[in-house]
């Protein structure tokens, strides 16, 4: 039998006879002792394991930083969705006074009239989005609908 590394030490330990007569069968079939083919997928295991684990704690904080990252670009968007519905509400409603009133008018007539229907788009906005209530309800809360650790 060969003599083991000096950087080694036996650690024993049990499995199954059908796990014992897999792992001999095939340290056989790659030519190396089981102890020292047993001792090899203990250590890999092991690494692996300690790498997963680095995982485990990154995970939930790349979560989080994504889930805030999307957070603050639905808010982007909301703006943004925002302005244009107030801009094309009174832009249009701008169109219809110029039908109206006769030309030229006045800067300060022009004006006003653009504060009045700004305010009217917004009346119309605060009404038509009552049914949407608070947005940010329709996400659902972290952890919420991942079946596995990894959101899927």
């Amino acid at each position: 039998m060969p003599k083991a590394p000096s950087n080694t030490v036996k650690v024993q330990v049990r499995v199954s006879k059908e796990d014992a007569d897999l792992l001999q069968a095939r340290s056989v079939a790659v030519g190396i002792p089981l102890t020292e083919y047993a001792g090899t997928l203990l250590t890999r295991a092991f690494y692996q394991r300690e790498a997963e684990a680095g995982e485990e704690v990154l995970i939930p904080l790349v979560r989080r930083a994504v889930r805030a990252e999307c957070n603050r670009f639905l808010d982007r968007i909301m703006e943004m969705m925002v302005r244009n519905y107030m801009e094309a509400g009174t832009a249009r409603r701008l169109i219809e006074a110029a039908m109206v009133f006769p030309a030229p008018q006045s800067k300060a007539f022009i004006k006003e009239l653009e504060s009045i229907n700004w305010d009217a788009a917004y009346d119309d906005l605060r009404e038509d989005i009552r049914g949407i209530g608070d947005w940010r309800a329709l996400i659902p809360p972290e952890g919420e609908g991942e079946q596995d650790g990894h959101g899927r």
